[in-house]
């Protein structure tokens, strides 16, 4: 067994302050290594606690909100939450077939006494001007 962070007892490498073995390798600790990890993960907390919060009370009811790329992914998930609140969504995307099937999807799921809109769908690729600026 190694000894516990620079306790130099002898039986295996003595790794000191800000040292730590991974998987066989010596890796130094710094804070410009965490730094990027803890940002990612406090603003994954806060948008998670935004979204609970909405979902709870009525900030984004009966207002627009356009999503781009809501065929799949983040851009699905926010559909949903933002029509569960009474949003009206326009919905982007480059797959019309996908972003149909959310639509249908989403109309099947009215949720309580709140007011749900039928979500507009824009099919587009947003790499391709031509094709943003006729939509």
């Amino acid at each position: 067994p190694y000894p516990v962070r620079g306790t130099g007892s002898g039986r295996g490498p003595d790794m000191g302050s800000g040292r730590m073995l991974y998987k066989g390798t010596l890796v130094q600790v710094t804070s410009s290594n965490l730094l990027p990890l803890l940002l990612g993960s406090v603003g994954l907390v806060l948008l998670y606690r935004l979204l609970q919060r909405m979902k709870e009370k009525a900030y984004v009811q009966d207002a627009v909100v356009v999503i781009t790329g809501a065929s799949s992914g983040l851009g699905k998930d926010c559909a949903r939450v933002f029509h569960a609140v009474g949003a009206k969504l326009v919905l982007c995307g480059r797959d019309k077939q996908k972003l149909d099937e959310l639509t249908r999807e989403l109309a099947g799921t009215a949720i309580g006494k709140r007011k749900t809109y039928t979500p507009q769908v824009v099919t587009f690729d947003l790499t391709d001007v031509d094709t943003v600026s006729s939509s």
